[in-house]
């Protein structure tokens, strides 16, 4: 996240980043909107609601697209699916459930309607686990899986 204190976001690094990429014809992917592994303290030790973690959440993913119109692709969701597969230990899944991931894609969608929205795992060269995460997957496609 952008903002290692509360209501300070910090866009420099990224900023000087998308600088480079531009100076040098680059089209960057930007990575990642959400993401366990990068929570600030504030959020994780924080005291917040459910509504208000939504509410959080939403400002980071709509604050951050927004603040990057040129920018086209990006990894939305990171490693959600190891961490709640493995042991349980996704901050934004335990505390807003599976249902976190469709709206962090759907603000990410309102924020930029014509980026490329992208989830983002580990693992995937499992056998196992990718027919699985395959499966998920195309049933979603299909409206079989909510």
């Amino acid at each position: 996240m952008r903002e290692k204190q509360q209501g300070n976001l910090n866009f420099s690094w990224p900023d000087e980043q998308l600088r480079f990429a531009k100076k040098n014809n680059m089209d960057p992917i930007a990575q990642h909107l959400v993401y366990t592994e990068t929570l600030p303290d504030w959020i994780k030790k924080g005291n917040f609601t459910d509504e208000q973690l939504t509410d959080l959440l939403k400002k980071h993913i709509y604050d951050t697209v927004s603040h990057y119109p040129g920018v086209n692709i990006w990894s939305v969701v990171n490693e959600a699916w190891f961490y709640s597969g493995q042991d349980g230990s996704d901050f934004w899944y335990q505390r807003l459930g599976k249902d976190y991931i469709k709206m962090a894609f759907e603000t990410a969608r309102q924020a930029n309607p014509s980026a490329i929205l992208c989830y983002s795992d580990l693992l995937n060269e499992v056998p196992g686990r990718r027919a699985t995460m395959n499966a998920k997957a195309g049933a979603r496609r299909t409206g079989k899986l909510e």
